[in-house]
């Protein structure tokens, strides 16, 4: 029998593997674009009205699909000075309550941003320079903290904190990645 810890996993390495290349092509988009319209209005005069517009969307989500796949990595933004100096079993249940927060946060951002969708459907809206639906750039809160909820069961239902030992392993890959072009040159 599958555990359900298991299935959660599954489906999070999943969700990673289709998030990350489009993270990384939509931040490529964003650069693409906003140089060839500064080129264009600069140059030759003439501007894309909706590339910035476009820039901004993008970069919600990038912003939030972006937090999904640094989460299991470890690489959110963290003030670690006090839990460095407390015991390893006391860091392991700040971690804990940490992911707690993170979960209930991410739920609460998840109902409150499907409500804002909601509204925006109700009314209509219409952004003002693609005259694109407005609902396209606001399902991306409430979508991503829905994963992003996930990403933190995974991590409460762990007996283990892997996300805590990711950085280092990180850390040590680069360090002999590091070494190994060093080595080379020399």
């Amino acid at each position: 029998m599958i555990s359900i810890i298991t299935v959660i996993s599954k489906f999070n390495r999943t969700i990673e593997k289709i998030i990350k290349p489009i993270v990384a092509m939509a931040l490529l988009s964003i650069t693409l674009i906003l140089c060839f319209n500064v080129i264009a209005r600069y140059i030759f005069g003439f501007s894309l009205k909706w590339a910035e517009e476009l820039a901004n969307y993008t970069i919600v989500y990038v912003t939030f699909f972006g937090a999904v796949a640094c989460l299991p990595l470890g690489l959110h933004i963290s003030m670690d000075a006090l839990v460095e100096k407390v015991s390893e079993n006391t860091k392991w249940y700040l971690s804990k309550a940490n992911s707690m927060i993170g979960f209930f946060f991410s739920i609460a951002l998840s109902y409150y941003g499907f409500k804002l969708v909601a509204f925006v459907v109700e009314n209509g809206q219409l952004s003002p320079a693609m005259m694109i639906p407005m609902v396209i750039p606001y399902i991306a809160i409430p979508s991503a903290s829905m994963l992003l909820a996930i990403e933190f069961l995974e991590i409460l239902l762990n007996r283990k904190n892997d996300v805590a030992e990711k950085p280092q392993e990180i850390d040590v890959e680069l360090q002999h990645f590091c070494d190994r072009k060093e080595e080379e040159v020399l």
